[in-house]
């Protein structure tokens, strides 16, 4: 539904005086003559939206039902947005769920095999010192440490991509496998 009000101009509150005094403003300001070619097109439609909106808002009778529809269809679209943010708050709940579970199983993951998810989530240098420090070599033991090290820090890193396939599948609906395999195997 077109909104007369704003192509006139006008408040609702507008009385029949004002409505007129800026219509022929108006009108006088788009007249098609005053226009070549393109601008002569828009201006003509310009007016056409004018006088349409001139000869419902004029009218006592034709604007009384129009305010009535106008404000049935404003209520109608605030429901609809209503509806459509309640929609989206169920949509971030939701998503809000999965990582919280996801996150459930990565700690899970990382008590098992004795790794602080922070020194490979975070991903930040002190960390990963601070890691390297912690582990300590001797000649016959480094090599040995060292693979465990990896080992582990490699076995969680597949993981945290493992899940973050699985989250990514589960919001965007798509087989991230798949597409993953079909795009290195090509």
């Amino acid at each position: 539904m077109k909104d007369y009000y704003k192509i006139l101009q006008v408040d609702k509150s507008a009385d029949s005086e004002l409505i007129k005094k800026i219509f022929n403003y108006h009108i006088k300001k788009n007249h098609p003559d005053l226009f070549k070619d393109k601008e002569k097109e828009l201006a003509m439609e310009r007016t056409q939206e004018l006088n349409e909106a001139y000869s419902i808002l004029s009218n006592p009778d034709k604007r009384k039902v129009y305010d009535s529809q106008f404000e049935e269809e404003e209520n109608l679209q605030k429901q609809k947005s209503l509806v459509s943010m309640d929609r989206i708050l169920k949509e971030n709940e939701y998503l809000k769920e999965q990582i919280t579970k996801k996150d459930k199983l990565i700690d899970n993951i990382c008590n098992q095999i004795n790794i602080d998810k922070n020194y490979f989530i975070d991903g930040d240098i002190e960390s990963t010192r601070h890691l390297n420090q912690n582990i300590e070599y001797d000649n016959t033991e480094n090599y040995s440490n060292k693979a465990k090290y990896l080992i582990k820090k490699a076995v969680v890193i597949f993981m945290f991509i493992i899940i973050l396939f699985i989250m990514i599948s589960v919001v965007t609906k798509t087989n991230m496998f798949e597409i993953f395999i079909k795009a290195f195997f090509k």
